[in-house]
């Protein structure tokens, strides 16, 4: 069985405070992954193609504002940046709130978090240092 990355088994929905900035344009778009092994070209290109995770990964839409994500469990969820401890273009670190919904229940928590984009790569820091790495669809 495989353990699939749910962004720390996070349903992003950011809610930001009214000090908290824009998520980067750098990170917009929508992302595949997975966090036990790296997926090749076409499973990408597949989950892309039909925007629902398989083969135990991850879809995650980012935008300006939201983290939205599902993810082979059968669960949703979004998240929101309610504060920063790191900004620039590439790199963010900071907390996340994130609201889950799990076989019909609804989860919040916050969890420290870091995401840096290389090209198409999003990498994800969470739980304490576990990281995953998810490719943008194109």
């Amino acid at each position: 069985t495989y353990t699939i990355f749910v962004l720390s088994g996070l349903l992003l929905s950011v809610a930001a405070s009214a000090e908290a900035k824009p998520i980067p344009k750098a990170f917009h778009g929508t992302w595949v992954g997975h966090v036990d092994k790296t997926l090749t070209a076409k499973q990408v290109a597949s989950v892309c193609r039909r925007s629902y995770g398989e083969w135990g990964t991850w879809l995650v839409s980012i935008n300006s504002k939201t983290i939205d994500f599902s993810y082979p469990a059968g669960g949703d969820g979004r998240a929101t940046v309610s504060s920063y401890s790191k900004y620039s273009a590439s790199n963010i670190q900071g907390v996340l709130k994130v609201k889950k919904d799990v076989e019909g229940e609804t989860y919040i928590e916050e969890e420290k978090v870091g995401f840096a984009v290389t090209g198409n790569k999003l990498k994800y820091t969470y739980n304490n240092g576990s990281v995953a790495t998810f490719t943008k669809c194109r």
